[in-house]
């Protein structure tokens, strides 16, 4: 006959759950501290955008990368593939097997 395990007890599913919610706890806190690092961080690029007195220029070059960004994210999305990414001469060239093609 197959053995079967025990239902857990009270207690164990009781320590699981606490368990489990100690770690959510601890990830909260870490998003909330990464969170307070990228404020503190926006702050002073906003700072120093101001201190040298181009901001305009700055705002103009962050969309132009957010628009760049953006068609690249678009066309993972689509499936199409960056040219860039596909080596140039492949041909006749196997994956390190030997044997694998048949010669004509």
């Amino acid at each position: 006959m197959a053995k079967f395990k025990k239902k857990p007890s009270v207690q164990e599913v009781a320590n699981v759950t606490i368990e489990i919610n100690k770690k959510i706890n601890d990830l909260v806190k870490a998003i909330e501290d990464a969170f307070s690092v990228i404020r503190q961080l926006d702050a002073i690029i906003g700072m120093y955008v101001e201190f040298n007195n181009n901001g305009k220029e700055f705002n103009k070059y962050i969309e132009k990368k957010r628009e760049e960004l953006g068609k690249i994210d678009d066309a993972k999305a689509n499936g199409s593939v960056n040219p860039e990414d596909i080596p140039g001469d492949t041909k006749d060239k196997s994956s390190g097997t030997e044997g694998v093609r048949e010669k004509e």
